[in-house]
């Protein structure tokens, strides 16, 4: 094989503006059919990347000997079920986050995959952006020592009701930032403490979230890692203060590494006492290619790059223990 053919499943913004863009760059990527409940929208796709086939039915996508692998875009809520299919029938999933809709649906995506022998790949996009990448690269490099703590912040610029109907601000952008820390520090999560808008701030929940959960905007989230690393997550869903999608900070022993820095235009900065700050170049890839061309190459040349089941499911966990956590006032709760 040296090409992998795709079906996609469901053209929202993140497909239009993100995924597609970057998979029509990839020469070992072919996209031959879409599906989407709106008709109109997979016209719209396929005639704008040259798709030849569109179906309203994703089953059509999962009968075709010709397609190797999906591209999943839709709600989590709907990933069991689409996944299921694709094992079926040997084809292999790159999914929108979060991974499933809460861990019992994630432990059955896991035990599909594993028994119908298929990769599916979670989209942490934000682990595959240049300034991530040469941040990862710097610490395995040693640039400031021994990890010893992180702060990690994402936000959007999106209304409470968008929030409401993806199920609160954690659930949707907080598994970005969760797989950003795991990739930095490279340890496991041991426990989190999490404070969440709606129950601590005496408004009054809406409570539309997965299982009658309350829906946040604004979370504020402490972490254990194992190797004594603590991590302080801040999520904030119509945050006002231009921070973009996500910015980290990275304490070593020795120094520290500012993803997407306040301080400087530059996308990312060493820090270390009594030293000019340095502002590494970057291995510069198009939006989104490196991302896509991870899960193509694993597929072409039975490589794992690309985030594993299991790897989707601990952040999914602990997403689950950060809501928990703050439904109980935020005690502590083993991940």
């Amino acid at each position: 094989m040296d090409q992998v053919r795709l079906g996609i499943i469901g053209y929202g913004n993140i497909a239009k503006n993100y995924h597609i863009p970057a998979i029509a760059q990839i020469p070992e990527a072919k996209m031959l059919a879409v599906a989407d409940m709106d008709e109109a929208k997979a016209k719209e796709y396929a005639e704008t990347h040259s798709v030849p086939d569109v179906y309203t039915d994703y089953r059509r996508i999962m009968d075709r000997d010709d397609i190797d692998a999906i591209i999943l875009l839709t709600r989590c809520n709907t990933h069991v079920e689409i996944v299921a299919a694709a094992a079926e029938t040997g084809k292999h999933v790159f999914m929108q986050k979060p991974f499933a809709m809460n861990s019992d649906d994630g432990r059955k995506i896991v035990d599909t995959a594993e028994k119908g022998k298929i990769r599916v790949v979670t989209s942490f996009m934000h682990r595959y952006m240049d300034e991530t990448v040469k941040a990862g690269e710097l610490i395995r490099d040693g640039a400031i020592g021994t990890v010893r703590m992180i702060r990690q912040r994402n936000g959007t610029f999106n209304s409470y009701e968008t929030a409401v109907r993806l199920w609160g601000a954690v659930q949707d952008i907080g598994p970005h930032g969760v797989d950003v820390i795991r990739f930095y520090a490279n340890e496991k999560f041991v426990k989190v403490a999490a404070m969440m808008d709606p129950y601590c701030s005496g408004i009054t929940p809406n409570t539309d979230g997965p299982d009658g959960r309350a829906v946040d905007m604004v979370s504020v989230m402490n972490y254990e890692l194992t190797g004594q690393v603590l991590v302080s997550h801040e999520v904030f869903w119509d945050q006002t203060g231009g921070q973009g999608r996500f910015m980290s900070e990275i304490y070593g022993s020795d120094g520290a590494i500012f993803v997407r820095p306040m301080f400087s235009e530059k996308p990312v900065a060493i820090v270390k006492k009594g030293k000019p700050t340095e502002f590494p170049d970057l291995d510069k890839m198009p939006f989104g290619v490196r991302h896509h061309r991870a899960f193509i190459n694993d597929i072409l040349n039975d490589t794992y790059e690309s985030a594993s089941p299991e790897e989707g499911f601990e952040v999914l966990r602990v997403i689950e223990a950060n809501y928990e956590s703050a439904a109980s006032g935020g005690a502590p709760v083993a991940v």
